[in-house]
C-alpha cells in the first residue's frame, strides 16, 4: 500500500512537471540583416513584458503562462519579421501570459500594453517608446532617448546616457516619476509637477536659455551645466531625479 501511494505521488509529480513545461514556449527569430540595428514593436492588451539586451544577432521570445492552464500560450500572439523589424501583436486578451524577449543590445523599442502590470527593460542601447496605460515602467542601463508614459503606474528609469539628438519625455498621471543619472552627468530638464512634489540629488539651476514659452509647460532647469533635453511630468505623484 505504501509503495502504491509512492508511485501515485511520483506520477502526479511527473504530470505536474510536464504541465509546467507545457506552459512555457520559446521561439528564436532570425534577423534579415544580422549585425544591423533593428527594432521591436509590441502591441498587446493584457501582458507583462520583459525585454533584455544581450550580445546576440537574433531575437528570442519566451511566452510564459502564469495561470497554469492547459492551453497553448503562443496561440494568442502573432509574430512578424521584416527587414530587421519585429512585430508582436495579440489576438485578444491573453490574461496571465507574460512575454520575455531577448534582443541585441543596439535595438529600437516600441512597446504598448493596456492592462499589463509591468514593463521591464534592461541593457538596451537605442530609442525606447513605452505606453503602459495601467502598469509600471522600469528601465535599467538605458542609452538613448526615452518616451515613457503610464496613467496609473510608476516610472523608474536608470540611464547611462540620454540621446543628444532626440529629447526624452517621462510622464505619469497617478504614479511617481523617477530618473536616475550618473554622477556628474549634465542634462537640461523641464519639470512639470501639478502638486509640486519634486526631489533631486542634483543641484537644479534655472535654465533661461530654454525658456518656459518654448515648451509651454513646467520650469526649465540645468543639471551640471545642461545637456540632453528631458521632460519630467506628473499630476498626483512625485518627481525624483537621483544620482547613481
Amino acid at each position: 500500500m505504501k509503495r502504491s501511494k509512492t508511485l501515485i505521488l511520483l506520477t502526479l509529480l511527473l504530470i505536474a512537471c510536464n504541465m509546467a513545461q507545457a506552459q512555457q514556449e520559446s521561439f528564436t527569430i532570425e534577423l534579415s540583416e544580422p549585425g544591423e540595428v533593428g527594432s521591436l514593436k509590441v502591441d498587446v492588451t493584457d501582458n507583462p513584458i520583459k525585454v533584455v539586451g544581450e550580445n546576440r544577432r537574433d531575437v528570442e521570445i519566451v511566452i510564459i503562462d502564469r495561470k497554469n492552464k492547459n492551453r497553448n500560450p503562443s496561440f494568442f500572439f502573432d509574430f512578424l519579421e521584416n527587414r530587421n523589424r519585429i512585430y508582436i501583436t495579440d489576438r485578444g486578451r491573453a490574461k496571465g501570459i507574460a512575454l520575455e524577449i531577448k534582443v541585441p543590445k543596439e535595438f529600437e523599442l516600441g512597446i504598448e500594453t493596456t492592462f499589463g502590470d509591468e514593463i521591464d527593460i534592461s541593457s538596451v542601447s537605442g530609442n525606447i517608446e513605452v505606453n503602459a496605460h495601467e502598469g509600471n515602467i522600469t528601465i535599467a542601463g538605458g542609452n538613448g532617448s526615452a518616451v515613457l508614459h503610464t496613467n496609473n503606474g510608476d516610472i523608474n528609469a536608470t540611464y547611462n546616457a540620454l540621446s543628444e539628438k532626440y529629447p526624452s519625455y517621462l510622464s505619469s498621471i497617478h504614479g511617481n516619476v523617477r530618473l536616475v543619472l550618473p554622477t556628474g552627468y549634465g542634462a537640461s530638464v523641464i519639470i512639470d509637477s501639478f502638486n509640486k512634489k519634486v526631489d533631486s540629488d542634483f543641484k537644479l539651476e534655472l535654465d533661461y536659455s530654454q525658456g518656459r514659452r518654448s515648451y509651454d509647460e513646467g520650469v526649465a532647469r540645468k543639471i551640471n551645466g545642461g545637456g540632453p533635453r528631458v521632460v519630467l511630468k506628473n499630476f498626483y505623484g512625485r518627481i525624483e531625479i537621483r544620482e547613481n
